[in-house]
């Protein structure tokens, strides 16, 4: 095997290939608004796989939006549906636009959770926030798994 060094005075995400899988996380704000993102640097942690944390600045609408309502949902999405998360990255600029049927895609009711789920994903985490640390730019953010729901194909029983 031919390994080589990443240069840690530089960013090293931006030296090789992410494999996390992309998710979109939806929130409402103070008034009720929902939004949605995606977001490339997330995991589920701990050994019995109940919690669940995300990268984010503290410039975006889903960081003020969990702070202000400490929840989220993380929706991961299928295939089928790839266009649509570039789009969930756009800013509309307005905060009255619904951001989720603007971008083609359906919010259905969480289970336990204000956020809703994204009809067009295959799982759904319902969150609630256990903590955002901040490190300089960048927030993680942690939320213990209140409810989990998924397509039928998707959900190992």
């Amino acid at each position: 095997m031919n390994k080589v060094s990443f240069d840690s005075s530089k960013s090293v995400l931006a030296q090789f290939i992410n494999l996390s899988p992309v998710t979109l996380v939806t929130t409402v704000s103070l008034n009720g608004k929902p939004d949605v993102a995606p977001k490339t640097q997330n995991l589920p942690v701990g050994r019995e796989g109940n919690l669940f944390l995300f990268i984010c600045t503290p410039e975006h609408h889903t960081y003020d939006n969990v702070k202000a309502t400490k929840e989220f949902v993380v929706n991961y999405p299928s295939q089928e549906i790839i266009e649509k998360i570039g789009l969930a990255a756009s800013d509309f600029g307005d905060e009255n636009i619904d951001k989720i049927s603007r971008i083609g895609l359906t919010a259905i009711p969480s289970m336990k959770v204000k956020p809703p789920r994204i009809a067009e994903c295959l799982i759904h985490l319902e969150c609630r926030l256990i903590e955002i640390k901040d490190y300089g730019e960048y927030g993680v953010i942690i939320g213990n798994i209140a409810a989990a729901s998924g397509n039928r194909e998707t959900v190992l029983m």
